[in-house]
């Protein structure tokens, strides 16, 4: 009976230690997914190098969401990917001013360039409103 109660008790002991031991793993790669994505939001790399950069003409609609801009963007092959692009313009202050047209842009632009460049003259405008 002891010896019943013996390898009961290592039995239970051991499988809590296989289930720490796979939550220690899980946090480690998830901490370490979290931070790599986290630098590629920070570290902003563009599509190409610049001084090979193709140049893209890309239509954003009238009243563009964040998504509206990051799907022609993507589709332009001028960002990787949209969630990165969508994490990147709500952290910046340039998605409120987001506003549709037709946009000559290139794949050496980074996406805070590429978001510079499409909200200039929303931008412009939203100053000369301010200063009058």
């Amino acid at each position: 009976m002891e010896t019943r109660n013996v390898v009961k008790t290592v039995i239970t002991i051991s499988y809590k230690m296989i289930i720490f031991a796979l939550v220690v793993i899980l946090i480690y790669y998830a901490g370490g997914a979290a931070f790599r994505f986290g630098v590629s939001v920070f570290n902003e790399s563009s599509m190409s190098d610049p001084s090979m950069a193709r140049t893209k003409t890309v239509t954003i609609p009238d009243n563009p969401s964040i998504e509206d801009v990051a799907q022609a963007l993507d589709k332009a092959e001028l960002i990787d990917g949209t969630l990165l692009f969508r994490i990147q313009a709500a952290l910046s202050n340039y998605s409120k001013y987001f506003v549709g047209g037709t946009f000559e842009l290139n794949t050496g632009m980074k996406p805070t360039e590429i978001m510079a460049a499409i909200t200039e003259q929303s931008r412009a405008e939203a100053a000369e409103k301010e200063t009058k």
